[in-house]
């Protein structure tokens, strides 16, 4: 009998699509290149038009609990449908903008609040479904979308800028979400393998999962969802501080901007290795302590800026960092739906997500007040390693809990 591919492999592939034009790829990574006809159009400073970037980091904090519920009470794929269709929109609309520049604001926060029901919260939750074995690779795999947009989207997003009218830029990213992504999802994307007559890859032991769906309230009251959301919180402030603010604590060092962007390129790369390396070793081991090791990298990378941010080392450290901030994100809904069940998944990570966006929404703030107020990158790198080293100490007084408390 001739043996056909799992179709969850088919759901892991769908998932790194529609990653690939997640919120994050369309609204954050690719806003660089936006940045200066955005400023001319609006005739503002640079600081002013970066504010939007943050917004939509505040939205997908307060957007995350809500799609979380969301997808536990109505599925994944609708969730996903109509986040997809939102963005669109908003897309289209930051086409149209003419001032004032709060329209710019609303629309990227609206963005980013509708485009966290189209972000790794959503497909993990769904990919989680298809696997009890493998299931760390299978999220890790097709969390690299968010990988590959943030290495490939902006490259697009540059050359189209310089092609076309910024204001196109935007349509053609809007047209993406609905004839790319949409038609992908609505055709392949299915919730759970049980819609297709099948069942999840692997057996779980059904006695070390809850019996019911877990509240936010009673997953709040056990240390599991603290010392997690903690750990993800101080990695995403010191890593997305340190991933924002590269190039001008190098170049500021003497080294040259030739440098400073190979050493950017090789963070990302390492940020989409770091991804699948963590799903691959946290379904041989025990996820934290698989977590630790890796976030013990990046303080090690981190030492490295702050003592010898030259040659090779810099290159090593940007590696190390890159592979903790890859990591994480594959790590946190992994270990949700380990410790606390696939009934309640969406729920407690849109949560723990949430946690993920704010960190990365104050790393490059707090960075950035940090040099300017010592002059120099120093201070910022040392609270850096502070946060890493907690990150890994949290980590470690998880090593001992298999299940939800």
């Amino acid at each position: 009998m001739k043996q056909t591919i799992f179709y969850g492999w088919r759901i892991v592939l769908v998932a790194l699509i529609g990653q690939f034009l997640s919120v994050g790829s369309l609204l954050v990574y690719c806003f660089g290149v936006f940045v200066k006809p955005l400023a001319e159009a609006f005739k503002t400073d640079r600081g002013s038009i970066s504010l939007a970037v943050s917004l939509v980091s505040v939205g997908v904090a307060l957007g995350s609990p809500i799609a979380g519920k969301l997808i536990d009470k109505l599925g994944g794929k609708k969730v996903i449908t109509y986040a997809l269709i939102g963005m669109s929109l908003c897309l289209f609309a930051l086409s149209r903008v003419n001032g004032p520049i709060i329209s710019l604001y609303i629309f990227y926060f609206l963005g980013g609040f509708i485009g966290s029901g189209n972000s790794p919260l959503a497909y993990s939750r769904i990919v989680a479904n298809w696997f009890n074995q493998h299931r760390a690779l299978a999220i890790g795999l097709g969390n690299a979308g968010v990988g590959l947009g943030a290495l490939l989207i902006p490259i697009l997003g540059q050359y189209l800028i310089q092609s076309a009218d910024w204001r196109q830029v935007y349509i053609i990213l809007s047209l993406a979400c609905v004839l790319i992504a949409l038609p992908i999802v609505s055709l392949f994307l299915k919730n759970t393998p049980e819609e297709l007559g099948q069942k999840p890859l692997g057996i779980i032991d059904i006695s070390s999962q809850p019996s019911s769906a877990i509240s936010i309230g009673a997953a709040a009251a056990t240390r599991t969802f603290w010392l997690l959301s903690l750990s993800i919180l101080c990695v995403a402030v010191s890593c997305t501080g340190i991933m924002t603010h590269l190039a001008a604590m190098l170049t500021d060092r003497g080294l040259s901007p030739q440098i400073a962007a190979f050493a950017i390129s090789l963070f990302g790369g390492a940020s989409l290795l770091g991804r699948i390396a963590n799903g691959f070793l946290a379904d041989r081991f025990h996820p934290p302590l698989v977590a630790a090791g890796i976030f013990s990298g990046a303080a090690i990378g981190i030492l490295l800026l702050w003592l010898y941010p030259t040659g090779f080392t810099v290159y090593l450290a940007t590696v190390m960092i890159g592979l903790a901030m890859g990591a994480e994100s594959d790590i946190m809904p992994y270990m949700v739906s380990r410790y606390f069940g696939m009934r309640s998944m969406g729920t407690v990570y849109g949560f723990v997500f949430s946690a993920y966006t704010v960190g990365a929404a104050l790393g490059p703030l707090l960075f950035g007040i940090g040099f300017d107020k010592t002059g120099s990158y120093q201070w910022p790198l040392l609270i850096g390693l502070g946060l890493m080293i907690l990150a890994i100490a949290l980590m470690w007084l998880l090593k001992g809990k298999e299940q939800q408390e």
